[in-house]
């Protein structure tokens, strides 16, 4: 398993932000969490994701070694997750937040596309368990190339379990 390039042992904050509002990623950088997510996912309304993209790279430039970020992509079932690699500068990241990782496949086509995208190898990924089906396959999602982590999605999970 890759070691995540950062200055801490352990994430215990996390701090989201949409991929949408640079000023909310600057302040977000600012705040002294462990690690800021910039959003490319559940934030960004379908007709803005062109401009979430652009907005995420350019926030990555400029912020970038001032505190770990993250980028929260599409689901690997969903052809903008490829599409939202290649937008970014993957050097300049230190892990791609999979939502929706259902399977091992999940986090071997997101690791294929960071290669695809020309990102490294041991750039680390964080898949978020979000269904009962993906609760059944933690282990093998948890042991997949490239994971860092394995985060809990607690409302989508809750909503599949009906609870």
């Amino acid at each position: 398993m890759p070691v995540m390039p950062t200055t801490f042992g352990r994430v215990r904050t996390a701090l989201f932000t949409p991929g949408t509002e640079a000023a909310r990623m600057r302040k977000a950088v600012a705040a002294g969490a462990d690690v800021c997510i910039f959003d490319l996912e559940d934030s960004v309304p379908p007709a803005r994701l062109a401009e979430a993209r652009e907005t995420v790279r350019g926030a990555i430039e400029e912020l970038s070694g001032r505190a770990p970020i993250w980028v929260r992509v599409h689901p690997a079932a969903s052809h903008d997750m490829p599409l939202d690699l290649t937008a970014l500068p993957l050097d300049k990241i230190q892990g791609v937040v999979l939502p929706k990782a259902a399977q091992e496949d999940d986090v071997s086509a997101c690791h294929a596309a960071i290669v695809a995208a020309q990102g490294s190898p041991h750039l680390s990924i964080i898949p978020i368990i979000e269904s009962a089906v993906a609760v059944l396959n933690a282990t093998e999602i948890a042991r997949s190339t490239g994971v860092f982590c394995v985060a809990l999605g607690r409302f989508d999970l809750s909503a599949d379990l009906g609870i």
